[in-house]
């Protein structure tokens, strides 16, 4: 079963699928995979024009994560919707998720949906932007993001 996730104008289309129903129509896409073996995929639209490197993580509520959310003082939700937007800028920078971790932790959590994120004190010149759902299904949070060189 195949379910999009609504996205804002211009930043493309997203589904949550079963692993290994998207079928490539040979468009570059994003994936990521949730420990329930959904398949989180973004083709990133215009938005993305100019970027050098766009990336997408899904996690889903019901995982259990409260003794790592207590780790750093938060609560689960607030940890899973902070944990996606680190996993993404991790992505984004090439760094892997636990050298991120042991470097600069955890993104703040943010009220909005969108961050713009200065990359110069990562060593990398532009931005990152992202954007993070609670999607309209209940337990999945979802967050996407991209690299540009612009400032």
């Amino acid at each position: 079963m195949i379910s999009e996730i609504l996205l804002p104008p211009d930043w493309g289309k997203a589904w949550l699928n079963k692993a290994g129903a998207y079928q490539n129509k040979g468009v570059e896409t994003a994936r990521s995979y949730d420990h329930f073996d959904n398949q989180l995929v973004w083709e990133p639209g215009s938005v993305c024009n100019n970027a050098i490197r766009f990336a997408c993580d899904v996690e889903n509520q019901t995982r259990h994560c409260a003794d790592i959310a207590k780790h750093f003082g938060l609560q689960q939700r607030q940890f899973l919707r902070q944990w996606v937007i680190t996993e993404v800028s991790a992505k984004l920078l090439n760094i892997p998720i636990l050298q991120w971790l042991k470097l600069y932790g955890l993104l703040r959590d943010f009220s909005e949906n969108h961050l713009e994120l200065d990359v110069q004190p990562y060593g990398v010149r532009g931005k990152a932007i992202l954007f993070i759902k609670d999607s309209q299904f209940k337990s999945i949070i979802v967050a996407f993001g991209f690299l540009s060189t612009e400032s």
